[in-house]
């Protein structure tokens, strides 16, 4: 019995594990098998090819694969390969859901702004209501102008004062709105206080110089009093430091002092001094900023292709040469006719009149006859009249052709540095009062230095020559026409 058994066991043993390839491709062919079916399902799930790894065909499923009974333990060597070496199965497309990414922010370099063949970045339409709207602002602002001339040093005066208030009341709007943060505003002690204590400071100063110069009016004592108010707001300002806002604080001061000295101490000094000098040093070099910049905004409209510079993409190269060209020819034109009006070219000495000044014309201002070497058809003209202030606005008109407009290209950068489009809305279509007298300011300088330079030496020397045959002639008369002579003075 023993015997059978043994011989029984081992042919069933026989029968499992004698043919072993039998059984192995037995195998195979179910592994075969599965790995199809498994194939067939994900390509049904997966619509989105997917590189595989080196791992077995039939590890794409293994949760399927791990149903089937026959080969557990392959499966599970296959799941395990599959995690190390294959990438993970992809779900299928409706599963897959649109990740939210913050937006890459890529520093690309700064371009200009393409320019029209109209010579700017504008429509028509906006072109065409934006150049209405500043001519009629710029006819207005003219007609101020004018009739401030007309009423003379009275009136301009303080028309003066007025502007350079509403300039600086914009640069100290700027740097609160600006310079400090909301959360910061209040916690700076006389912000503004301090800020408009500077400029009544300056203000005093500059007009109290000027009047006592110029005219008969005489401030008593004014430079002590400047002095002892300044060095008053320097106290006052030291007491006020905070240790957690010294930067802030000090930031602000040196704001204050710079707008107070652009637009209170050499904008009072280069206007109010060249006008008591003759309105003509005024009148001539604001007229050619402003002719200049009509003439390069139409030259620019005509034929304005090519960008002049990026802190101003309107401006062109066409419109900048053109204004070049035809600003000194209407320089010389307007001095032609503005060198005869004696309220123009005579020096003012009182302040608080409505009447215009009377004078001899100095030889600056005289016409004279200049013989041309053809005569001119049409006209018959062989000769013109042409005074030596003609040949000073060539020179005048040439700067401001040249250099003044760099002083709107400098506001046109403070402006892109804060993020703003002009200064002020007060005036419709240019902007504020710093959009406006950008390049006033630096005509104005040049003026002054021009006219104390080349024009008032000239004078001093024709009046120590006046005064010397005015000495030679009292010298000759007798007694009874020396004391005539004296009565008249």
């Amino acid at each position: 019995m023993a015997a059978r058994s043994l011989s029984s066991s081992r042919a069933r043993t026989a029968d499992t594990s004698g043919s072993p390839a039998k059984t192995t491709r037995g195998k195979k062919a179910e592994s075969k098998s599965v790995t199809k079916r498994t194939k067939k399902e994900n390509e049904n799930e997966i619509s989105t090819p997917v590189k595989r790894g080196k791992s077995p065909a039939h590890a794409k499923s293994p949760e399927k694969v791990v149903k089937n009974n026959n080969t557990p333990a392959k499966v599970k060597t296959v799941v395990k390969k599959q995690d190390d070496e294959s990438p993970e199965p992809v779900k299928s497309r409706q599963s897959i859901r649109p990740v939210s990414r913050p937006p890459v922010v890529v520093d690309k370099p700064h371009t200009i702004a393409k320019v029209s063949p109209l010579g700017a970045d504008h429509d028509g339409t906006s072109r065409c209501k934006s150049f209405f709207q500043r001519l009629w602002a710029g006819l207005v602002l003219f007609s101020i102008f004018c009739g401030g001339i007309h009423l003379g040093h009275t009136v301009l005066i303080p028309a003066v004062f007025a502007i350079q208030f509403m300039m600086y009341k914009e640069m100290v709007d700027l740097s609160y709105s600006h310079l400090l943060q909301e959360n910061e505003k209040q916690f700076i002690p006389l912000f503004r206080p301090q800020n408009w204590f500077w400029f009544i400071v300056a203000s005093f100063y500059s007009y109290s110089r000027i009047l006592e110069q110029y005219t008969q009016i005489q401030v008593p004592h004014y430079l002590f009093i400047s002095v002892s108010l300044f060095f008053l707001g320097f106290v006052g300002f030291v007491l006020t430091l905070r240790s957690d806002i010294y930067q802030l604080q000090f930031a602000n001061l040196a704001w204050t002092f710079l707008s107070i000295l652009l637009f209170i101490i050499i904008e009072t000094a280069v206007t109010a001094s060249v006008m008591f000098e003759g309105l003509i040093w005024l009148v001539l070099p604001a007229i050619l900023v402003m002719t200049n910049d009509t003439w390069a905004y139409i030259w620019g409209v005509l034929f304005g292709r090519h960008s002049l510079i990026q802190l101003s993409v309107k401006k062109t190269w066409e419109g900048f040469i053109g204004a070049l060209i035809s600003t000194p020819i209407q320089g010389w034109l307007m001095t032609r006719y503005m060198v005869p009006h004696a309220i123009l070219i005579c020096k003012q000495t009182k302040f608080f009149t409505f009447d215009h000044p009377q004078c001899i014309s100095n030889p600056l201002y005289q016409l004279s006859p200049v013989q041309l070497p053809f005569t001119i058809p049409l006209l018959g003209w062989d000769h013109v009249l042409v005074a030596p202030m003609m040949y000073h606005a060539i020179y005048l008109s040439i700067f401001a052709s040249i250099v003044a407009p760099f002083g709107g290209f400098f506001a046109s950068g403070f402006k892109r540095a804060y993020a703003i489009k002009d200064f002020g809305t007060l005036i419709p279509g240019h902007g504020g009062f710093v959009d406006r007298m950008d390049c006033q300011l630096i005509m104005g300088i040049f003026v002054f230095a021009y006219y104390y330079t080349f024009i008032q030496p000239e004078q001093f020397g024709n009046a120590v020559v006046n005064q010397q045959n005015a000495l030679s002639f009292y010298s000759s008369l007798d007694q009874a026409g020396k004391a005539a002579f004296k009565q008249l003075l």
